[in-house]
């Protein structure tokens, strides 16, 4: 992902468990002409879901590093369900393959996941 002047390179994995679920962020941000941050970050949700629409609540975000979880380059460059609690987060999870998902948050793609 790239937002100038600012690169992640991130891999997020969403478990989903009845009515609740966490979204695992692992990575880094690479700011321009700066060391990279390192993203470890933990978001507890609650979610309903309507066929293939998720509609996610984040209750929690911790750091597993224990750093802070919405420094500002975090609230520059990721959504902010991911960086606070009580954040809402749409997502259209969509089969494409025997062990492939395409994950919407718009009307464009957003990430493309394989089982």
């Amino acid at each position: 992902m790239e937002r100038p002047p600012m690169k992640a390179n991130m891999v997020v994995k969403y478990i989903f468990n009845g009515d609740n679920g966490v979204a695992v962020l692992r990575g880094e941000i690479q700011p321009e002409n700066a060391e990279p941050i390192a993203v470890n970050h933990n978001v507890f949700f609650t979610f309903t879901r309507k066929g293939n629409d998720y509609f996610l609540i984040s209750k929690e975000v911790v750091s597993s590093t224990g750093g802070m979880t919405d420094t500002p380059l975090l609230l520059a460059t990721l959504p902010q369900f991911y960086l606070r609690a009580n954040v809402t987060f749409y997502l259209n999870i969509n089969k494409v393959s025997h062990d492939g998902w395409m994950f919407y948050t718009s009307r464009t793609p957003s990430l493309y996941c394989r089982g």
